[in-house]
């Protein structure tokens, strides 16, 4: 509890995903937070994200548009995906909507889309997810389930779009035969956690997380969660204000040994610290070989 601080504020509900706040960094690299208004009539709750960057001496802007962020899913490189409700709940004036996504987010690729659940809360994270700028994870149902061709196509969908590294999607498949929730799960630094049933689609769906996330470490867990409440429903991450960014476009396909390979690597560090000149390097193999580095 010593690595712990608590805000104390009146609240109408627990979840955090949908009225807690969004954050950026700002023209002058700080942290600030993004709020909108609430799309439930919880007025505790909207205040949330006012309180939070009150509290923490954060710069504070409001967004007028209507949003949830259930609804809102991110890869942290100008790219977002929502459902029709972002358009819906505003009156559809797509043009403002776009314009306020892009001047307060930095969202230059939109992805809005009908819900293929076709439920009454219209939330993203209930049938996907970014598990990484170019990996997105979609939920799979039988062939009788009645949504099956709508999930279907929007996992074609996403399969034929870019991502924002200039090459397509790849789309994992998550098997929820009775809408278990598994894409509705938190990505916390190196870990995930995802919500489980205690039946026998629990193991493969952790799977599917493992195989596309090397690296992490994939944790099931319990609760009272329901198809359009789970795990991510009532959680939020806060960012590391004085975290070390660094940005780089990845390749993508063969390159040749004779052709002269330039990595352009951005490295931010927010608490305005040196960088250290001996971690300033990139690592890389040529087929099979061995692990080499290179200075930057």
């Amino acid at each position: 509890m010593a690595m712990v601080t608590l805000m104390v504020a009146s609240t109408d509900s627990y979840w955090t995903r949908d009225f807690g706040p969004w954050f950026v960094f700002n023209g002058d690299g700080e942290l600030g937070v993004v709020d909108f208004q609430y799309n439930r009539d919880r007025p505790n709750d909207n205040l949330i994200p006012q309180r939070y960057a009150q509290q923490y001496g954060l710069p504070y802007y409001g967004m007028n548009v209507v949003q949830t962020g259930g609804n809102y899913m991110t890869d942290g490189i100008h790219t977002a995906a929502q459902t029709m409700i972002a358009y819906t709940e505003n009156n559809n004036n797509q043009d403002f909507v776009n314009n306020q996504m892009s001047s307060y987010l930095g969202i230059e690729s939109y992805h809005v889309l009908e819900d293929p659940n076709n439920t009454y809360i219209d939330h993203i994270d209930c049938w996907g997810k970014f598990l990484a700028p170019d990996k997105v994870l979609i939920r799979s149902v039988p062939t009788t389930h009645a949504q099956y061709s709508a999930i279907e196509a929007t996992a074609a969908y996403f399969a034929t779009r870019s991502c924002a590294w200039g090459y397509p999607y790849k789309v994992y498949r998550v098997y929820t035969p009775g809408n278990q929730p598994y894409t509705n799960s938190l990505i916390l630094n190196k870990r995930v956690f995802v919500p489980i049933m205690n039946n026998v689609n629990d193991a493969a769906a952790l799977q599917v997380y493992r195989n596309a996330m090397p690296g992490y470490e994939v944790l099931g867990f319990t609760g009272s969660w329901e198809s359009t409440d789970a795990l991510h429903c009532r959680t939020h991450e806060i960012p590391d204000k004085d975290m070390l960014h660094i940005s780089h476009q990845p390749y993508f396909g063969i390159k040749a040994l004779s052709e002269t390979t330039v990595f352009d690597t951005y490295i931010t560090a927010h608490s305005n610290a040196s960088l250290y000149a001996d971690s300033l390097y990139i690592g890389y193999k040529i087929n099979s070989g061995e692990w080499q580095q290179a200075w930057l």
